[in-house]
């Protein structure tokens, strides 16, 4: 066998050794010692193959283990559970609980009751996964009780706890808030237009019951984001333009403690013109969230909700000397259209 032969058998061997060394760090759930929540490395709803980061600063957390997690209020999570070694002989029993449901609760995909979970002997993963069910803003911990609770062979402590945080966007699932409402204006001051950086303004200030607001360039929305546990949460209209779809004022911000909670602020600016001929149009923002807890692996969660835009109103001021009966009803339909809420009489 010549020399050039050898080495392209050299180089031929060496590869096969190198797909097979990352086949197998690829099915390896994760390595030893990292007990927590566990979800495949394939994409999951909210992963970057599917939905690109909004900067390079919003973490982007899937696929793997993660020592802490998070689920939306109204919105659900699956995980397995891995633990920290090999399961002994007979395998191990997961049974899972929150100390705090009324915020995250744990529960059985199939039954909807409380979650047995089961790690077969010399795997580190559960067979099936359960379901984080996220029902109000606050910190809760799941408590991951495995039998047994200490590894006969090797004395390592099986059982484990992971912080949760249930998060949400708005008052009482309402997203978007107005900051320029009446009497409750998120501005410095009555005599300062400029929105505050406040949080403990941004956090009680506003309307929250809305459901539209019109282009014309003057109205910012403010979005509250609220968390049981401090981390990053990220803020992006995902719709497509043209026409404008309106800017966020910061994409990337941390959350401060305000209230008890943990808070990030930010704000929607609708665009300055309507640029549509339907009569309203809408606009999808998406919330992120991940936590932020040292030495810990937490896992990125997301959701999207809608705003509705609208045409700024026309306003018909009549004279001094007059009132609104100088404007007469066929004229008025006529100016109005098809749009009820179109025309302003004064």
């Amino acid at each position: 066998m010549d020399t050039t032969d050898k080495m392209q058998r050299h180089i031929a061997s060496g590869s096969a050794f190198m797909v097979l060394l990352l086949l197998a760090v690829a099915a390896a759930p994760a390595q030893a010692g990292e007990p927590g929540l566990y979800q495949p490395p394939e994409p999951q709803p909210f992963a970057a193959s599917r939905i690109a980061p909004l900067s390079a600063d919003c973490l982007n957390e899937t696929g793997g283990s993660f020592q802490v997690g998070a689920v939306n209020v109204g919105g659900q999570a699956d995980f397995y559970i891995i633990i920290a070694e090999p399961a002994p002989e007979g395998g191990v029993v997961i049974n899972l609980t929150s100390d705090n449901p009324g915020v995250v609760a744990p529960v059985d995909i199939s039954t909807g009751g409380a979650p047995t979970l089961f790690v077969p002997e010399g795997r580190t993963v559960t067979t099936r996964q359960f379901r984080q069910i996220g029902n109000a803003v606050g910190r809760a911990t799941l408590n991951i009780a495995a039998t047994p609770s200490v590894h006969p062979d090797t004395g390592t402590v099986l059982s484990f706890s992971v912080p949760v945080s249930g998060w949400d966007v708005g008052d009482a699932q309402k997203r978007f808030i107005d900051a320029n409402a009446p009497g409750n204006h998120c501005r410095v001051s009555d005599d300062d237009p400029a929105l505050s950086t406040d949080g403990n303004k941004l956090a009680n200030c506003g309307n929250s019951d809305i459901t539209s607001v019109a282009t014309y360039g003057v109205t910012p929305i403010l979005m509250r984001l609220k968390t049981g546990l401090s981390g990053q949460g990220c803020f992006r209209v995902i719709s497509n333009a043209p026409p404008a779809q309106g800017t966020i004022s910061a994409g990337v911000v941390n959350t401060q403690a305000v209230g008890g909670l943990e808070q990030a602020f930010s704000f929607y600016y609708p665009p300055d013109e309507f640029a549509d001929t339907a009569a309203t149009r809408t606009v999808d923002v998406e919330f992120t969230y991940t936590p932020i807890v040292a030495g810990k692996r937490a896992s990125t969660t997301r959701f999207r909700d809608t705003l509705t835009l609208v045409r700024p109103p026309v306003v018909l001021m009549h004279g001094l000397w007059a009132d609104d009966e100088s404007w007469e009803d066929d004229f008025v339909d006529n100016v109005r259209g098809p749009d009820p809420d179109g025309i302003v009489v004064a």
